[in-house]
């Protein structure tokens, strides 16, 4: 969906941390099979 955007995005909200947006979608999207955009 971001393309290119994608990794300057992903390391510009904290890399691999859970305080990262991206990796919090990630875990809501595994749990529940919904949410997975990062921003409300």
């Amino acid at each position: 969906m971001l393309g290119p955007l994608f990794l300057p995005l992903y390391f510009a909200c904290g890399g691999i941390s859970h305080r990262n947006r991206f990796e919090q979608a990630a875990d809501r999207y595994a749990l529940t099979g919904s949410g997975w955009w990062p921003w409300p």
